[in-house]
């Protein structure tokens, strides 16, 4: 199943976007949250738009936010299926095809793919 998600971009310096992108199935160690919540900061995004990188990983075009509370909504094979609904925090993610992240991202639509682990439920 190809999963299209809405997130807000940064494609270049000064310009801010809505688009439609691909998201990557989560991998055997791996699951997709659905964002609740998230934190854009004025600091890091703000930086990003003037098209100051504060990180060497981080380039064009670039999903802004980070710092995110959701839901799991898939889990990989290797992860048990008691994880599945469970509130979690997500301090970065890898899950966007085209759009490189800034560790994660904001709105009920957006989805990331990670490893468990350091995970809070019952939030």
């Amino acid at each position: 199943m190809t999963l299209i998600s809405k997130a807000v971009v940064i494609p270049r310096r000064h310009v801010i976007e809505l688009h439609d992108v691909k998201v990557t199935q989560p991998t055997a160690n791996e699951v997709l949250i659905r964002t609740a919540y998230t934190s854009i900061s004025a600091g890091t995004e703000r930086m990003l738009l003037d098209g100051k990188m504060p990180h060497p990983a981080l380039s064009f075009p670039i999903v802004p936010g980070y710092e995110t509370v959701g839901r799991i909504v898939e889990v990989g094979s290797n992860v048990s299926r008691s994880m599945l609904d469970q509130w979690v925090y997500v301090g970065g993610a890898r899950c966007f095809e085209g759009v490189n992240p800034a560790w994660g991202w904001a709105e009920p639509v957006y989805y990331h793919r990670c490893r468990p682990g350091g995970t809070a439920d019952g939030l």
